[in-house]
């Protein structure tokens, strides 16, 4: 949950996201992709005799897809970078 919780901590700050859509997007399917991988490491732990191995890779694929595994802060300056560009 490390990028929701950055993305929450900005929101909680009172600072305003002036995002593009598409990164609007992006920044949601993040969150949405991380709480299902937190959601499923709940069940795999909570039952063994469940396999999460190959959902959890897929999921994890995903996230590294959106965000290339770069830190958050350099994450969300990406995002502004990117609504600069499409103006």
């Amino acid at each position: 949950m490390m990028y929701s919780n950055y993305f929450k901590g900005i929101i909680n700050e009172g600072n305003a996201l002036s995002l593009s859509p598409k990164c609007v997007t992006t920044m949601m399917n993040i969150i949405h992709l991380e709480g299902k991988l937190a959601g499923m490491n709940a069940l795999r732990d909570k039952y063994d005799k469940f396999n999460f191995s190959r959902e959890i890779f897929k999921v994890e694929r995903k996230l590294t897809d959106l965000t290339g595994n770069i830190p958050p802060r350099q994450l969300l300056e990406r995002f502004y970078k990117l609504t600069q560009d499409e103006k």
